[in-house]
């Protein structure tokens, strides 16, 4: 069977997780999002019960920002964020796995940045919202040199959940960088890509298709179709 990656791209508000849900349940498949390892860290070190789920619907984006300065705290809560924690019997006492496969690209790297760049990232974000396009932009993309960075950061994490399954769904398709990553990704591994845009909560706009191995656009103008023809 042909393999699916839906991808669901607008402004914020517009309604991209609620439809990603509704497709994904009719699937039975998986949401993956492009900014959720940005989230995780924001909560794992900005001072308040900001979960991840919180952070994306954003209702605490325009909140003050106040860092967390125990950096020992902080790196526990990463650590058991991204990793399990496992008791050994032996004289080595601890050992951890990855929940996410992309764990290892991430946490070192952000413990040093965090610290570095406590000070600045302290007078540059005044809101939550600023923190989060910081890490994006600055520890993403600026550090590694990477425009590509998170967009390779979510291919790691698919790359094995495709494999299990003829469907997923991302729901924050946002930059041209990631599409770039999500288009090549699947040209190589002869998947289709969907990509959805949306303009208002009622309708929807089918941007473009991508067939395997075919990557020219449908049509030049997108094709405004029903929500109730999507699902």
């Amino acid at each position: 069977m042909i393999k699916h990656i839906y991808a669901y791209t607008g402004g914020t508000g517009s309604g991209k997780s609620y439809l990603a849900e509704e497709l994904a349940k009719k699937h039975d498949s998986e949401i993956h999002s492009f900014a959720c390892p940005i989230r995780q860290l924001v909560s794992c070190t900005a001072l308040g019960n900001y979960s991840v789920e919180e952070l994306k619907n954003g209702s605490i984006k325009k909140e003050t920002l106040t860092l967390n300065r125990d950096f020992k705290a902080v790196t526990k809560k990463l650590e058991k964020e991204f990793y399990i924690e496992q008791h050994s019997d032996s004289a080595l006492g601890k050992c951890f796995t990855q929940k996410y496969t992309y764990s290892d690209l991430i946490v070192d790297n952000f413990l040093s940045f965090y610290m570095e760049n406590f000070v600045v990232i302290e007078q540059e974000c005044k809101t939550v919202r600023d923190y989060l396009i910081y890490i994006g932009e600055l520890f993403g993309k600026g550090l590694h040199n990477d425009d590509s960075f998170w967009a390779k950061i979510l291919l790691k994490e698919i790359r094995p959940a495709i494999a299990e399954t003829d469907v997923l769904v991302i729901d924050d398709l946002r930059f041209r960088s990631e599409f770039e990553a999500l288009r090549v990704f699947c040209s190589e591994e002869n998947i289709v890509l969907i990509v959805f845009h949306i303009d208002n909560r009622t309708r929807i706009q089918k941007f473009f298709t991508e067939l395997p191995k075919d990557l020219k656009f449908i049509s030049k103008q997108p094709e405004t179709i029903s929500i109730k023809n999507i699902f």
